[in-house]
């Protein structure tokens, strides 16, 4: 047959813009690797559909197919789904200006085998974080970066790990009245700070890093680990920052239930449809954004910055707040 290459080009690009609009709403360990890329997969379905469609207008032997002329609708509604929903599933958060005193808190993955941390922490310090999550650190780095911004106060746990062999830890430049660290279902490890703010009174930090679905049994391990952060979160009497590597994106079922379950107390931190990328382990254009910030809805966001590269395949997530 004529013209075959095209075909199965219309049938892989049909298929793979309805997987991409399925993925949206059905929790598989395949679906969430192809959410990973929304962005640049709906763009591509979208153009690749778009130009089928136009260079078949253009043969007169195949353009009146029925069975392909419905292959590329479905292709054509796919796409523009994909897009629609990928666009709406997260709607942007507004900045605020006040002349109130504010904080500023950032989340960031180090690397575990990353041992440059003073460009990290010149960065926070030009910054003015106040209060830093860290993750894939050891105790001895928490005390490093903490003395390297000229802190007082960190809590580093030694008895719950997470990816590597690492741990989650938090750093203030205010006194933390009290720290726990507290198992999740699957024993990766939540921090919870409360700190003592000169700007807020008593706020609670919490600092996390949820397991990677590089596997079926990661991926379930982290949907039960988020359930379990959300139950978590609703206990909490006092307002809420919330930071670390969720390792997934807004794109992806397992977060739409987290924001579903925290909607009513929490605001994520993102102030594009489709936030800039804060990890970069396959590069650009394949990067995501999978380190995220939440706060209580009593917190106003007055600024969110992504940091540049500090040594690290991910960067750091940098928000301002106001009571």
């Amino acid at each position: 047959m004529k013209h075959r290459i095209l075909l199965y080009l219309i049938i892989l690009l049909t298929g793979g813009a309805v997987a991409l609009a399925l993925s949206f709403h059905i929790q598989l360990w395949p679906f969430e690797l192809v959410l990973s890329f929304t962005p640049l997969l709906a763009i591509i379905a979208a153009v690749g559909v778009t130009l089928c469609l136009l260079f078949l207008l253009t043969l007169k032997d195949i353009r009146g197919d029925w069975r392909i002329a419905g292959c590329v609708a479905v292709g054509m509604l796919a796409s523009v789904y994909s897009i629609y929903f990928s666009l709406t599933v997260q709607p942007p958060v507004q900045l605020n200006s006040t002349e109130q005193p504010t904080l500023t808190f950032a989340t960031f993955n180090k690397l575990y085998s990353n041992s440059d941390l003073s460009r990290a922490s010149d960065y926070f310090s030009g910054q003015n974080v106040s209060v830093l999550a860290i993750q894939e650190a050891q105790a001895g780095e928490v005390k490093q970066v903490r003395e390297q911004l000229g802190f007082d106060y960190s809590h580093a746990p030694d008895d719950l790990r997470t990816s590597f062999g690492t741990i989650v830890g938090i750093i203030s430049r205010y006194p933390i009245a009290s720290a726990e660290t507290i198992a999740l279902t699957n024993d990766y490890s939540l921090v919870r700070a409360m700190i003592v703010t000169p700007e807020q009174g008593e706020v609670a930090f919490y600092a996390v890093h949820l397991p990677a679905p590089f596997s079926p049994g990661l991926y379930a391990d982290r949907d039960t680990d988020t359930e379990e952060l959300a139950r978590i979160l609703q206990e909490e009497t006092l307002p809420i920052v919330l930071g670390g590597d969720f390792n997934t994106t807004i794109f992806s079922p397992s977060l739409q239930q987290f924001n579903a379950a925290t909607s009513a107390f929490l605001q994520p931190v993102t102030l594009e449809r489709w936030p800039d990328c804060s990890w970069y382990g396959f590069g650009a254009p394949l990067c995501m954004r999978i380190d995220h910030v939440y706060i209580s809805e009593d917190l106003q966001l007055v600024d969110v910055q992504v940091s540049p590269d500090l040594g690290s395949d991910h960067r750091a997530v940098v928000v301002e707040v106001a009571l």
